[in-house]
């Protein structure tokens, strides 16, 4: 059946993570439950499509722009509870994710000496506010994603270079 069954007993973590996806509004998601617990928890994020259908890029985001509103929280757990499907004892909790600024310090090696610094640098913000808007975990950003994307799809760059800084260091 899957897990757009209408009849599906809300009971995994799996079961809320594709119950959240049907929200315009939610973006990533991770979906948990400890083993044996009778409790599930969400980390949602918002929606950065729908932020970028607005004319804000990934880089001009604020804090706010991450974190769903009391009202969209309790849209959702409204949803579970109205939608019927939950199994009995089962508590469902949105956890707030930690949002922490980090600078990416990015640098490349041109194929040849003449090359538009305005246009590369348009397209690796581009690039990387994609990545990060489309990212699958909120636990690792792996580098090399990062440092491929940029050499396969800006072709006057030869070599690229990646160091992050956070805003707690």
């Amino acid at each position: 059946i899957g897990y757009n069954s209408r009849s599906i007993v809300m009971t995994t973590p799996e079961n809320y993570k594709n119950f959240i996806n049907k929200f315009s509004f939610c973006g990533y998601n991770r979906t948990w439950s400890d083993r044996g617990s009778m409790s599930i928890q969400s980390l949602i994020i918002k929606n950065y499509a729908l932020k970028h259908s607005d004319g804000k890029d990934y880089f001009n985001l604020t804090q706010k722009d991450f974190i769903l509103s009391n009202q969209q929280k309790k849209s959702i757990q409204n949803a579970v509870e109205i939608n019927g499907n939950q199994l009995a004892g089962i508590t469902y909790n949105i956890v707030d994710p930690e949002i922490y600024k980090y600078a990416l310090y990015l640098y490349i090696k041109p194929k040849s000496q003449d090359y538009d610094k305005i246009y590369i640098t348009q397209q690796i913000r581009e690039l990387v506010g994609d990545f990060f808007a489309n990212i699958n975990s909120d636990l690792y950003i792996p580098k090399s994603d990062i440092t491929n994307l940029i050499k396969n799809n800006i072709s006057a760059i030869d070599g690229v270079n990646i160091y992050f800084l956070s805003e707690k260091n």
